[in-house]
Protein backbone atom coordinates (compact mmCIF):
# COMPACT_ATOMS: atom_id res chain seq x y z
CA UNK A 1 0.00 0.00 0.00
CA UNK A 2 2.93 2.55 1.13
CA UNK A 3 4.74 1.56 -2.50
CA UNK A 4 1.39 2.73 -4.59
CA UNK A 5 1.10 6.18 -2.79
CA UNK A 6 4.81 6.72 -3.80
CA UNK A 7 4.58 5.98 -6.82
CA UNK A 8 1.24 8.19 -7.22
CA UNK A 9 3.12 11.30 -5.28
CA UNK A 10 6.16 10.64 -7.64
CA UNK A 11 3.73 11.24 -11.04
CA UNK A 12 2.12 13.95 -9.26
CA UNK A 13 5.47 15.61 -8.56
CA UNK A 14 6.90 15.02 -12.18
CA UNK A 15 3.66 16.62 -13.96
CA UNK A 16 5.15 20.49 -15.45
CA UNK A 17 3.82 23.35 -13.69
CA UNK A 18 1.21 25.31 -15.81
CA UNK A 19 2.33 28.23 -17.72
CA UNK A 20 1.13 31.72 -16.79
CA UNK A 21 0.05 33.62 -19.35
CA UNK A 22 -0.63 37.33 -19.32
CA UNK A 23 -2.43 39.87 -22.07
CA UNK A 24 -0.23 42.90 -23.25
CA UNK A 25 -1.87 45.15 -20.89
CA UNK A 26 -0.76 43.43 -18.46
CA UNK A 27 -4.21 42.15 -16.73
CA UNK A 28 -5.23 38.35 -16.97
CA UNK A 29 -6.88 37.22 -19.84
CA UNK A 30 -9.62 34.37 -19.54
CA UNK A 31 -6.94 31.81 -20.90
CA UNK A 32 -4.32 32.80 -18.47
CA UNK A 33 -6.91 32.59 -15.78
CA UNK A 34 -7.16 29.19 -16.29
CA UNK A 35 -3.98 28.09 -16.47
CA UNK A 36 -3.17 30.18 -13.42
CA UNK A 37 -5.74 28.31 -11.26
CA UNK A 38 -5.11 24.51 -9.65
CA UNK A 39 -8.41 23.82 -9.12
CA UNK A 40 -9.45 21.34 -12.05
CA UNK A 41 -12.57 22.22 -14.12
CA UNK A 42 -14.82 24.34 -12.36
CA UNK A 43 -16.69 26.46 -14.91
CA UNK A 44 -17.53 30.61 -14.74
CA UNK A 45 -20.47 31.56 -14.15
CA UNK A 46 -20.13 33.80 -16.84
CA UNK A 47 -23.79 33.52 -20.05
CA UNK A 48 -21.50 35.33 -22.92
CA UNK A 49 -19.30 33.18 -25.89
CA UNK A 50 -16.54 33.52 -23.48
CA UNK A 51 -17.84 31.35 -20.50
CA UNK A 52 -18.13 28.22 -22.86
CA UNK A 53 -14.10 29.21 -24.03
CA UNK A 54 -12.85 29.57 -20.68
CA UNK A 55 -15.04 25.98 -19.24
CA UNK A 56 -13.39 24.64 -22.40
CA UNK A 57 -9.97 25.63 -21.36
CA UNK A 58 -10.12 24.46 -18.03
CA UNK A 59 -11.44 21.01 -18.56
CA UNK A 60 -8.48 20.41 -21.56
CA UNK A 61 -5.67 20.96 -18.86
CA UNK A 62 -7.87 19.30 -15.94
CA UNK A 63 -8.08 16.73 -19.08
CA UNK A 64 -4.28 16.96 -19.00
CA UNK A 65 -3.36 16.31 -15.81
CA UNK A 66 -5.64 13.75 -15.04
CA UNK A 67 -4.32 11.75 -17.99
CA UNK A 68 -8.14 10.68 -19.04
CA UNK A 69 -8.24 9.22 -22.69
CA UNK A 70 -11.02 10.99 -24.72
CA UNK A 71 -11.75 13.50 -21.80
CA UNK A 72 -11.60 16.91 -23.60
CA UNK A 73 -13.28 14.92 -26.24
CA UNK A 74 -16.27 14.27 -24.46
CA UNK A 75 -16.12 17.32 -22.81
CA UNK A 76 -16.91 19.41 -26.02
CA UNK A 77 -19.00 17.22 -27.57
CA UNK A 78 -20.99 18.02 -24.19
CA UNK A 79 -20.70 21.35 -24.36
CA UNK A 80 -21.77 21.77 -28.13
CA UNK A 81 -24.93 19.50 -27.56
CA UNK A 82 -25.49 22.37 -24.47
CA UNK A 83 -24.89 25.28 -26.94
CA UNK A 84 -27.18 23.90 -29.81
CA UNK A 85 -30.37 23.00 -27.15
CA UNK A 86 -30.06 26.38 -25.82
CA UNK A 87 -30.37 28.00 -29.47
CA UNK A 88 -33.06 25.66 -30.20
CA UNK A 89 -35.16 26.45 -27.38
CA UNK A 90 -34.60 30.18 -27.96
CA UNK A 91 -35.90 30.03 -31.40
CA UNK A 92 -39.15 27.70 -30.53
CA UNK A 93 -40.09 30.32 -27.82
CA UNK A 94 -43.17 32.12 -29.06
CA UNK A 95 -43.21 36.32 -28.25
CA UNK A 96 -46.27 37.30 -25.77
CA UNK A 97 -49.22 37.51 -27.53
CA UNK A 98 -50.41 40.81 -27.10
CA UNK A 99 -54.11 41.24 -24.97
CA UNK A 100 -56.82 42.89 -27.60
CA UNK A 101 -58.21 46.44 -26.48
CA UNK A 102 -61.64 46.09 -24.61
CA UNK A 103 -64.80 47.02 -27.16
CA UNK A 104 -67.18 50.12 -25.81
CA UNK A 105 -69.54 49.48 -23.33
CA UNK A 106 -71.99 50.69 -25.44
CA UNK A 107 -71.12 47.97 -27.95
CA UNK A 108 -70.82 45.21 -25.71
CA UNK A 109 -74.38 45.84 -24.19
CA UNK A 110 -75.67 45.00 -27.75
CA UNK A 111 -77.46 41.68 -27.95
CA UNK A 112 -79.41 38.98 -26.20
CA UNK A 113 -78.62 38.96 -22.20
CA UNK A 114 -80.67 36.21 -19.36
CA UNK A 115 -80.73 34.89 -15.83
CA UNK A 116 -79.51 31.27 -14.84
CA UNK A 117 -81.25 29.32 -12.33
CA UNK A 118 -81.88 29.67 -9.64
CA UNK A 119 -82.14 33.91 -10.08
CA UNK A 120 -84.55 32.89 -12.91
CA UNK A 121 -84.67 32.67 -16.65
CA UNK A 122 -85.73 36.11 -17.35
CA UNK A 123 -84.21 37.42 -20.84
CA UNK A 124 -83.57 41.52 -22.21
CA UNK A 125 -82.45 42.28 -25.34
CA UNK A 126 -80.63 45.80 -25.99
CA UNK A 127 -80.55 46.84 -29.67
CA UNK A 128 -78.50 49.32 -31.34
CA UNK A 129 -80.91 51.75 -32.14
CA UNK A 130 -81.42 52.17 -28.31
CA UNK A 131 -84.99 50.22 -28.03
CA UNK A 132 -84.92 47.41 -24.99
CA UNK A 133 -86.94 44.45 -24.83
CA UNK A 134 -87.94 42.02 -21.65
CA UNK A 135 -89.55 38.37 -21.60
CA UNK A 136 -89.72 35.84 -19.28
CA UNK A 137 -87.41 33.71 -21.45
CA UNK A 138 -85.24 33.86 -24.03
CA UNK A 139 -87.29 31.96 -26.23
CA UNK A 140 -90.00 34.77 -25.49
CA UNK A 141 -88.52 37.58 -26.47
CA UNK A 142 -90.40 37.82 -30.03
CA UNK A 143 -93.59 36.77 -28.24
CA UNK A 144 -96.64 38.79 -27.31
CA UNK A 145 -96.93 40.26 -24.99
CA UNK A 146 -93.77 40.70 -23.93
CA UNK A 147 -92.69 41.77 -20.12
CA UNK A 148 -91.78 45.25 -21.25
CA UNK A 149 -90.58 47.29 -23.79
CA UNK A 150 -88.89 50.56 -23.41
CA UNK A 151 -85.48 52.61 -24.60
CA UNK A 152 -81.84 52.27 -22.65
CA UNK A 153 -79.60 55.01 -23.03
CA UNK A 154 -75.57 53.57 -21.62
CA UNK A 155 -73.37 57.06 -20.67
CA UNK A 156 -69.85 55.04 -19.52
CA UNK A 157 -70.49 52.82 -17.26
CA UNK A 158 -73.67 54.22 -16.39
CA UNK A 159 -77.02 52.59 -17.59
CA UNK A 160 -81.27 54.02 -17.62
CA UNK A 161 -83.54 51.57 -18.65
CA UNK A 162 -87.04 53.28 -19.83
CA UNK A 163 -90.21 51.09 -19.85
CA UNK A 164 -93.02 52.68 -21.53
CA UNK A 165 -95.24 49.35 -22.02
CA UNK A 166 -95.24 46.11 -19.59
CA UNK A 167 -94.19 46.30 -16.25
CA UNK A 168 -92.91 49.76 -14.58
CA UNK A 169 -94.33 51.50 -17.41
CA UNK A 170 -96.32 54.21 -14.67
CA UNK A 171 -95.14 57.66 -15.00
CA UNK A 172 -93.99 56.87 -11.03
CA UNK A 173 -91.99 54.56 -11.76
CA UNK A 174 -89.89 56.70 -14.36
CA UNK A 175 -86.73 55.31 -15.32
CA UNK A 176 -84.40 53.15 -13.36
CA UNK A 177 -80.45 54.08 -12.67
CA UNK A 178 -77.84 51.35 -12.77
CA UNK A 179 -73.84 51.14 -12.96
CA UNK A 180 -72.98 47.91 -15.46
CA UNK A 181 -69.83 45.79 -15.98
CA UNK A 182 -70.18 44.05 -19.20
CA UNK A 183 -67.92 42.12 -20.74
CA UNK A 184 -67.88 39.52 -23.50
CA UNK A 185 -69.84 37.02 -20.93
CA UNK A 186 -72.18 39.08 -19.44
CA UNK A 187 -73.35 42.20 -17.82
CA UNK A 188 -73.62 43.03 -13.90
CA UNK A 189 -76.06 45.52 -12.16
CA UNK A 190 -75.50 47.72 -9.15
CA UNK A 191 -78.82 49.82 -8.61
CA UNK A 192 -78.54 53.64 -8.12
CA UNK A 193 -81.66 54.61 -7.99
CA UNK A 194 -84.98 53.06 -9.44
CA UNK A 195 -88.26 53.51 -8.09
CA UNK A 196 -89.82 50.30 -9.82
CA UNK A 197 -89.30 47.46 -7.44
CA UNK A 198 -89.97 44.63 -10.15
CA UNK A 199 -87.24 46.05 -12.23
CA UNK A 200 -84.83 46.51 -9.63
CA UNK A 201 -85.02 43.13 -8.97
CA UNK A 202 -81.86 43.37 -11.46
CA UNK A 203 -79.73 44.81 -8.62
CA UNK A 204 -76.83 42.98 -7.40
CA UNK A 205 -77.14 40.53 -10.22
CA UNK A 206 -75.33 39.50 -13.18
CA UNK A 207 -77.12 38.60 -16.51
CA UNK A 208 -75.22 36.14 -19.22
CA UNK A 209 -74.85 36.61 -22.65
CA UNK A 210 -76.85 34.23 -24.71
CA UNK A 211 -75.44 32.11 -27.06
Amino acid sequence: MGSQIELAEARTSRLPPPPQLRAPSGSPTAAAAVAADPRGPRELSGTGGGGFAVAAARRARYCQAMRQPNCAAVAARRALVTAVAAVAVAACAEPPRAVPPKPPNDELILGVFERRPPSGETAIRFRADGSVRVAKTRALLDSEPPLATGTWKLDGGRLTLTYDHGMCAEPSDAGGTYTVVISRIGVHFTRVEDACARRAAIDGQTWWRAR
